[in-house]
Order: C-alpha cells, then structure tokens, then sequence
C-alpha cells in the first residue's frame, strides 16, 4: 500500500520533472498518471513519450501503480482504432503499462436513457468488454469509476456491471468525493459495494454541491467512517489523492508547500485506516 496523488495539476504548472520532483519531496510514494485535460501525450510518438516518464519516474523513486485515461469519447461513436478518441484510451493503456501501472481509470459512458435504464448497462458492458483484449495484450486491468449522478450513482448499478466483466481484466476505483455529490453518504456507498472487487480509490473532499476535488477536511465527507467502512470492507490497495480543485487554487511557487500538507493528510488518513483495521483484528 502507497500514498500517490494524480499528477494533472503539478505537471500542468511545473512541468513533469518539476512535478515529480515536488511530489517526492512532499513525501508522496507514487503517482496516479494523469492522461486527461494537460499536453497531448498520446500522440504518434506516445511510446518516446513513455520511455521519458518513466525515467522520470526513476529519477525520483516514484511508483506509478495506477493511470487515468482520457475521457473525450462518447457514447454512439466507434469503438474502433479508427476513433482517435478510442485510439487515445488504447494508447493510454499500453503507455500506462509501461510505466508499471496496474489499472489504469476508464470513464463509463452517459447514456440518454439515463444510469437506471437497461440501455445505460448494456452500453457499458459492451463499452468496457471492447477494451479486453488490450487489457490482456499489455498486461493492466481497467478500473471503474463511480461518476456521479451520470453513471453509477449507486452501488448496485456499479455492482451489476461489474458482474459482466472479466475480473481479470476490471476492477473498481471508488472515487470518495463522488459518492457524496451524488447524494450518498460515502461510507454507505463503499459498504454496498460487491465484495473483493474494490482495488483503488480516489480520495478527495467536497460539500455535498458539486465535484470540488478539495483535500479532505475542507469538505463534508466523514472521514473517520469512510476508514473504518475501508477497514471492513477489506480494502488493501493504494491511498491515492485527487486534488486538481486544492492544487488549482495555489500560485505554482506554493504548490510543494500544498503537496507537503497534502501528504501530511493522507497520512494521518492511511493511519487511521491502519487502526481501524487493527482495532477489526483484535
């Protein structure tokens, strides 16, 4: 288990060696690599460009255990290589791989017949088994994500897709934040989910509005029983903190001294997991 954080926003304000280097010296083990919104990194030379984080990633003794694909494609368009938004989330996957990451996010698809309909499940299950036999070919799962109001906003309709899939190929990242915006106590979201197929998360805050990606405790988010809800569900993956509405607010000279505070946080979250799982084992 490590503590890693998504690299959108630091590699966005000091470039990605400045920002693995800020990211180490904060006190962070890894990174969630962050493929969405920043520089193009997946073009025709996506595999040079792979070569190069991943040295530096060496550089700075960083892991890069998980990644997150672009999300531009949309619900109706080919599922094909001939789609360059398919071709991306393909691509994001082999380079992810060469980085060591395990899973790498794919956001589910919106559908018009809303989360509840039979149309959204079918599409999503058809979305994600097209992405298979890249799983396999490069050696990385897909995890999915809970996104909301627009698709999984409740445990079962996860649960449901997830029992379609190849769990050699698909797990589930629980993203903390959403689970609130959607109307949802957290800790109530993480205890409806299927048993054992939870293997990352994204830690994050907000008030109950809207997706603010704050650091935790500057929301309403109940942390303590989102640790104990963790520790009896079993969860042994990583810490991993997004915080792209947090690390935005700062001028990037402050951004080591947020990612240093936001260490500090996740450790201390990471420590109250760790006892609240002891306390389960006595």
């Amino acid at each position: 288990m490590i503590l890693a954080v998504e690299t959108y926003a630091a590699r966005k304000y000091l470039g990605e060696e400045e920002a693995f280097r800020a990211i180490k010296a904060a006190g962070f083990d890894g990174v969630d690599f962050s493929f969405y919104r920043g520089p193009d990194m997946l073009g025709e030379d996506y595999l040079e460009n792979a070569r190069k984080t991943k040295e530096h990633l060496e550089q700075f003794g960083l892991a890069c255990h998980q990644a997150h694909a672009p999300y531009e494609f949309r619900y109706g368009e080919e599922m094909s290589l001939e789609n360059p938004h398919y071709l991306k989330i393909v691509r994001a996957m082999e380079y992810a791989s060469i980085l060591g990451a395990k899973q790498i996010i794919v956001h589910g698809l919106k559908v018009p017949g809303g989360p509840y309909s039979q149309e959204c499940y079918e599409a999503n299950c058809a979305y994600y088994q097209s992405f298979a036999p890249y799983c396999r070919k490069f050696g990385i799962r897909i995890a999915v994500e809970n996104l909301i109001t627009t698709i999984f906003p409740r445990p079962e309709l996860l649960n449901r897709v997830m029992a379609a899939l190849d769990p050699g190929c698909f797990v589930t990242c629980m993203d903390l934040g959403h689970a609130l915006v959607a109307g949802m106590a957290t800790q109530d979201y993480l205890a409806g989910l299927t048993p054992g197929i939870l293997k990352a998360l994204h830690i994050h805050d907000n008030d109950g509005s809207s997706d603010q990606h704050r650091l935790p405790h500057l929301g309403n988010v109940n942390w303590e029983a989102v640790m104990e809800g963790l520790a009896a569900y079993g969860y042994s993956g990583d810490f991993t903190m997004e915080l792209t509405g947090y690390l935005g607010c700062f001028p990037p000279r402050l951004l080591p001294q947020a990612l240093t505070l936001a260490a500090a946080v996740g450790r201390d979250l990471m420590q109250q997991f760790t006892d609240a799982r002891r306390a389960r084992a006595q």
